[in-house]
């Protein structure tokens, strides 16, 4: 399993962090399942983000046309690479960049059922990748 990857162990997202413990908007945690009230809510698989509230991940069409996927390395798993990316360093043209290597240093090894990434890790991975180039 990826550093920084965790297993779902329930059904609703919101029910993962710990009651009474904030997680500072800065913190984003990025969520993806298949069960559980969110398939209902959001259909399935589903991805969210909370950034303090639950919301989904917005997707950025590149790849695929029928939404987010994780575990192989195909489209929807580089749709989803390019979306976390994307949210978590606020720059599209960066994701764009990096989207494909993160699918396959992390996004394809996700567990099926359901996992969780914090932001923090996301942008722990874009700084490994030099992210801090000659040009930017």
């Amino acid at each position: 399993m990826p550093p920084a990857v965790e297993r779902l162990t329930s059904g609703r997202f919101v029910e993962r962090i710990p009651s009474g413990q904030e997680v500072p908007p800065a913190e984003r945690i990025y969520a993806g399942g298949r069960h559980g009230i969110n398939a209902r809510i959001y259909g399935c698989p589903w991805v969210l983000v909370w950034a303090g509230h639950e919301k989904p991940l917005r997707h950025h069409v590149l790849h695929s046309p029928t939404g987010f996927e994780w575990g192989y390395g195909g489209s929807g798993p580089a749709d989803l690479a390019l979306a976390i990316l994307a949210d978590a360093t606020e720059d599209l043209e960066l994701a764009r960049e990096l989207h494909q290597r993160y699918k396959w240093d992390v996004v394809c090894k996700l567990p099926h059922d359901g996992w969780t990434i914090r932001r923090s890790a996301v942008l722990a991975w874009v700084e490994a990748q030099g992210e801090g180039r000659a040009d930017g």
